[in-house]
């Protein structure tokens, strides 16, 4: 999987909202990124990484309405993997799953937290579209803390 690590730690360790906002918009990115090239070859999960892939964007939409995010944000993010078996599908699956988990999480924290209702709202829409991309991803495991 490609920098899905490293996104998955920027989300984590983002401190104040406009850096978690550029965080989320590059985890969005990289789920759209990852899940588009694994679609066609992923066989039965087509779509599940298809539709996550559609609501992955639909989070970075959210984001786009936060006053808070940078105005350097019209791509949809870095490339993601190229895996050759279901074994490494259900892999990127996973670890796609626990970033948009971990999305989840930390977008409605800052929903609660924001002072600017249009972060609030933004946050509130685009974490609630990254629980659908877990729920979309996960096989059985675990949200993250």
């Amino acid at each position: 999987m490609r920098d899905i690590g490293g996104v998955r730690t920027r989300v984590e360790t983002a401190g104040e909202l406009a850096g978690l906002l550029e965080a989320a918009w590059d985890g969005f990115g990289a789920v759209v990124a990852s899940c588009r090239e694994c679609q066609e070859r992923a066989g039965g999960l087509f779509a599940s990484f298809a539709y996550a892939a559609a609501a992955a964007a639909q989070g970075q939409v959210a984001l786009a309405t936060a006053p808070s995010l940078g105005a350097d944000h019209g791509g949809t993010g870095r490339g993601g993997p190229a895996p050759s078996d279901l074994d490494d599908f259900e892999r990127t699956a996973d670890g796609l799953a626990g970033l948009a988990g971990l999305l989840a999480a930390r977008l409605a924290e800052a929903a609660l937290q924001a002072s600017d209702p249009g972060d609030s709202d933004a946050c509130a829409q685009a974490g609630a579209t990254a629980a659908q991309v877990r729920e979309l991803l996960a096989r059985d495991e675990p949200w993250p803390q």
